[in-house]
């Protein structure tokens, strides 16, 4: 999508690649992008091609056609499939496509539009809903996905006080990346007060943009991979300044000597810009690092000499464990998610229920995330200290009842602890 973008504005074919991956490398050195593995780094080829098909557009001074609103549906449903906080942007292309439609009274194209974007979102969403109506589990799909999440994940802020809140979390998240949040200030600065854009299109611009900003911190958390989605933006704006840099100077696409310098040092300064970058944020300093994970597994593997594993992580999302260990979790919560343990109880409750109840074999118990955190601030009397390696613990004690400590690790920035235990009884 970036190099079809890169061709709306310029005419040598060779040329858009080179220019495309000077965009491509600033959002693959991303320190966002580095963390990685989440859903808004699926999110990126989407928005890549919703703003691929608005400068189309834009260019051309043509209107949204009905296969347009039908394909943009399909990357909505995806998208609201893999995670529903990222299809602001697209809530702000339809919503634009609908109110110009009714602007102008062509209702009959606005229904149209409907059932084209309609089909398109149904395209994707039906299959899904059908896998889950033939497991008996829609019902675990609607609760879990769209109550637990809505209900619980971003506390009890409303109204005003919760548009402050997702600005104040937006702010913290842009703030670390000044370079990037200036780029982006710039352009937009540019975009609203240039003469020659029209201002329907400003407009469109900014419900997209703007959209996606809302939806994206539409949770309050400024979590450090909320990034990863606008670096799609930034791709395209840095494609767009080289192209810039060119038309002023003069020069002619690949034959210039300046222009392959430019791009060159593009490519590398953002490399280098990554890797010099300290990641010094609670969500990369734990580090769910792969040595201890494989190191936590082989040893589960050496006690259980072949047999099979069952393990259940306490205390942070999952880091690896089902995977690396070819196991299915036992129970629905096998991992702990950022939801505040006085919001949505259930899924700690549930896990220390299978803790009294030693249905599994092995506990890790990595106790980083925020909300078990605040568990174990709640609830003093289920928890006692435990001294691992000359530093104190806090462990739920029915951990500490039915099961025994078999290895031990801390991660190196913040002594946060990795430990492993064992059922105690092995005759169940």
């Amino acid at each position: 999508f970036l190099i079809k973008f890169v061709r709306l504005f310029i005419g040598d074919r060779k040329t858009a690649p080179w220019i495309s991956l000077a965009g491509f490398s600033l959002f693959i050195t991303s320190p966002t992008f580095k963390f990685g593995g989440s859903p808004e780094e699926f999110s990126v080829p989407f928005l890549l091609g919703l703003i691929y098909l608005i400068s189309k557009r834009v260019k051309s001074n043509q209107e949204f056609s009905m296969p347009d609103s039908f394909f943009q549906a399909m990357s909505l449903a995806f998208l609201f499939w893999l995670k529903y906080s990222l299809i602001g942007a697209w809530v702000g292309f339809f919503l634009y496509i609908g109110v110009n439609l009714i602007v102008k009274k062509e209702f009959l194209l606005l229904v149209k539009t409907v059932l084209a974007g309609l089909s398109g979102f149904l395209i994707i969403t039906l299959p899904i809903l059908l896998y889950f109506w033939t497991k008996n589990a829609l019902w675990n799909l609607f609760h879990v996905y769209f109550s637990v999440n809505l209900s619980s994940y971003s506390g009890n802020t409303k109204g005003f006080e919760k548009l402050i809140a997702i600005i104040q979390a937006a702010s913290k998240n842009f703030a670390p990346h000044i370079f990037e949040t200036a780029l982006l200030l710039i352009i937009a600065i540019i975009l609203i007060f240039h003469p020659h854009i029209k201002r329907r299109w400003k407009t469109l611009a900014i419900l997209v943009f703007g959209g996606e900003l809302f939806f994206v911190y539409a949770s309050t958390h400024p979590y450090y991979y909320y990034f990863l989605p606008f670096s799609s933006f930034l791709a395209v704006i840095v494609c767009l300044l080289i192209l810039y840099a060119g038309r002023r100077m003069q020069l002619e696409p690949l034959k210039s000597r300046l222009l392959q310098i430019l791009i060159s040092m593009v490519i590398i300064g953002s490399n280098v810009y990554a890797i010099s970058v300290p990641t010094t944020i609670e969500d990369i300093t734990y580090e769910r690092s792969s040595k201890v994970t494989s190191n936590v597994v082989k040893k589960m593997k050496e006690i259980s000499k072949g047999d099979e594993i069952t393990l259940l992580q306490i205390g942070s999302i999952d880091a690896g464990y089902y995977l690396q260990t070819n196991t299915l979790p036992q129970g629905m919560y096998f991992e702990n998610p950022n939801i505040p343990y006085e919001n949505f109880p259930e899924i700690i409750n549930s896990q220390l229920e299978m803790v009294r109840k030693q249905s599994i074999v092995f506990v890790i118990y990595t106790p980083v995330n925020r909300a078990f955190r605040g568990y174990l601030n709640e609830k003093p009397k289920e928890v006692d200290l435990l001294a691992v390696k000359d530093t104190p613990v806090r462990i739920p004690k029915i951990l500490l009842k039915n099961y025994k400590l078999v290895y031990s690790t801390f991660q190196k920035h913040h002594r946060q602890p990795t430990l492993l235990f064992e059922r105690k009884t092995n005759d169940l």
